[in-house]
């Protein structure tokens, strides 16, 4: 028996549903679709921390590139904080749902296979303080903890290390830190 493939859900700008379709075939044909973001963050030393993950090198777009803690597509049917928690789950091997929505934001990228970010995502955030967490080793090739003000620093002077999202993630997910949480 054949998996099926994931699937995502479409929308316009306005983040009406308009339909669904594969996940390959939206990255394909550069169609708008919902997707999610998850930031962890800890303080150390009165300094916050993020957790990042190296994407593993199967990826079919940005492999080996450092990104947000973790991110995917909620599937038809499903609320983004449901499929987030879920993704946290699956990638992290975290019972965690302590996140909460903090805006979403559009965007659109193109690579050089032929695959298109064009989504609208949705950004989630957390404090989490406990042991690194163990990967799933098909979906992630690293995590770390980075120093916010550092990773600031690091996607304006190497941002060919970073997920072309994670700029605009962090600054999203950072008006928690900057709100008191």
């Amino acid at each position: 028996m054949q998996q099926q493939e994931p699937q995502v859900i479409l929308v316009d700008k306005e983040d009406r549903v308009i339909g669904s379709a594969g996940k390959l075939e939206a990255h394909q044909k550069n169609w708008l679709h919902r997707a999610f973001s998850v930031v962890l963050f800890r303080s150390v030393g009165g300094k916050f921390e993020t957790l990042l993950q190296k994407r593993q090198w199967s990826k079919y777009h940005c492999p080996g590139l450092w990104s947000n803690t973790c991110c995917s597509h909620p599937q038809p049917g499903d609320s983004s904080l449901s499929a987030a928690v879920a993704r946290l789950a699956f990638e992290l091997h975290l019972s965690f749902d302590d996140i909460r929505f903090v805006d979403k934001f559009y965007y659109q990228v193109s690579f050089d296979n032929q695959i298109h970010e064009h989504e609208l995502d949705y950004v989630f955030v957390g404090f989490y303080d406990q042991v690194l967490p163990i990967p799933n080793e098909s979906e992630v090739a690293e995590l770390g903890w980075f120093s916010v003000d550092d990773l600031h620093l690091a996607l304006k002077e190497r941002p060919e290390d970073f997920t072309p999202w994670l700029k605009m993630v962090m600054s999203i997910a950072c008006r928690c830190l900057e709100d008191g949480q």
